[in-house]
């Protein structure tokens, strides 16, 4: 079991659950208030050999964001499965979900949350 009393999540993470795969690593979890959702706002993205997430996430928010690389842990985050490292390329042919800018700045990067984990 997961003894998670002495780490802290900072940023955007602040609000996350500390999850650990069966494998053993650790990786932040989306809190409540971010849960997955399939919304109408939701851009599909399918992928072709060797894209990286990063390199996906800047191009789709570039017009949107000055530094759209921050947004790159919510989208990963965002899918069903989560991604936990962000640093492998994706499978050929996957299905990426891209939450929508309102999603995200009313959602993910609220401070306004109903649900926050005891810190």
């Amino acid at each position: 079991m997961l003894d998670v009393r002495d780490i802290r999540l900072r940023g955007l993470y602040r609000h996350s659950t500390v999850e650990q795969t069966d494998e053993g690593r650790i990786y932040p979890g989306l809190p409540e208030r971010v849960s997955w959702e399939l919304r109408d706002d939701t851009a599909l993205y399918r992928t072709a050999e060797k894209e990286y997430l990063h390199d996906i996430v800047v191009g789709f928010y570039k017009g949107y964001y000055t530094q759209p690389l921050f947004v790159v842990e919510i989208v990963a985050q965002f899918q069903q499965p989560p991604i936990i490292d962000v640093s492998v390329p994706l499978p050929a042919d996957y299905t990426l979900q891209l939450p929508s800018t309102d999603f995200i700045e009313s959602v993910a990067m609220s401070d306004d949350s109903v649900w926050l984990p005891e810190m």
